[in-house]
């Protein structure tokens, strides 16, 4: 099981510490409970200058040990730090500490400003990166090297991951409870916490080399045509292929070389997405929310749904509407 650390300043605003560690903690806790044995999580606290510190919401936080034994970490988490992203003392060891863990291979995890530390690191040069919408600005002109993507909540590049927002933390976690933890347990965890808001991270993240970002124009004029087509039926990709003048193996070929996945698969992520939103917002039966998407057959419909987000149509629909309030 992973060793997770948390770089902490006193100015660190505890959302970023405190919701991935819960949800960390929660995960192995209910494997600890299905296969009957003691916990192996590993949760390290680290300091900017490896004394005890006081947030800004008042919590003592003594560190487990100094920046410069801080090893063998398969995540670390950089919380955000509140009004100015870069700490005013200590700064020199914590970039040292991210270069070491980043040569390591360590998963580095950047919520909203911290990410101008990676910058300040040198680690985010010439790779996708996110920050606070607020600092977009500034961070472009400070760090002209990062590719700043400005629509995207989070972006990963090898190992660096940037989250611009907090109400990803939570998503991005579960990302990586699967990873150590299996689907199962990682499902468990979304429905448990937040499963009116849980999205698949594919539907939020901008990966390197991902499909909006792709050299082929061919294909894109594929994922448009797909676009064009969720409510149809019966979508032939013998038509596809004919329309770009391609065979039917080179379009899947290509396909899957440019965007990472099928053109079958794709089109059923984008019918998925356009029905959470129609459970959101409308008041459709699922049979009809399944023929605006495409689908003719409503059972086939809900278990493609329930595969790609963890929840029945209806059950994800009641977690949502539940949240909905009038006032007066």
């Amino acid at each position: 099981m992973p060793t997770i650390a948390f770089l902490l300043h006193e100015r660190s605003l505890l959302s970023g510490f405190d919701i991935p560690r819960e949800l960390f903690q929660s995960a192995d806790a209910k494997q600890r409970v299905r296969e009957r044995r003691r916990s192996d999580l590993e949760v390290r606290i680290a300091t900017a200058d490896d004394r005890a510190i006081r947030t800004t919401a008042g919590v003592l936080i003594e560190p487990h040990q100094p920046l410069a034994e801080l090893q063998g970490v398969d995540l670390l988490y950089l919380p955000p730090l509140w009004r100015r992203p870069m700490p005013s003392h200590g700064l020199a060891e914590i970039l040292a500490l991210l270069r070491r863990l980043d040569e390591a291979g360590s998963l580095l995890c950047a919520i909203s400003t911290s990410s101008y530390l990676l910058a300040e690191a040198g680690l985010l040069d010439g790779k996708p990166a996110t920050t606070h919408w607020e600092s977009f600005d500034d961070f472009e002109r400070r760090y002209p090297a990062a590719q700043l993507k400005r629509h995207h909540v989070i972006t990963q590049a090898g190992n660096i991951t940037c989250v611009s927002s907090f109400n990803a933390v939570a998503d991005l976690t579960t990302h990586f409870i699967e990873r150590w933890y299996g689907t199962e347990i990682a499902r468990q965890i979304a429905s448990q916490f937040s499963p009116e808001t849980r999205r698949p991270i594919g539907q939020q993240v901008f990966f390197e080399g991902e499909i909006n970002s792709h050299p082929d124009e061919l294909m894109a004029e594929a994922q448009q045509w797909l676009i064009d087509r969720i409510q149809v039926p019966d979508v032939r990709l013998d038509d596809l292929a004919r329309e770009l003048g391609l065979s039917r193996r080179t379009l899947q070929r290509r396909f899957v070389s440019a965007t990472g996945t099928t053109p079958l698969r794709y089109l059923q992520k984008l019918r998925v997405q356009q029905a959470t939103s129609l459970l959101r917002h409308s008041n459709l039966g699922v049979r009809e929310i399944a023929e605006q998407v495409g689908y003719t057959d409503p059972n086939y419909f809900s278990i493609l749904f329930k595969d790609r987000v963890g929840h029945p149509p209806t059950t994800f629909r009641a977690a949502v509407r539940s949240k909905l309030f009038s006032v007066g």
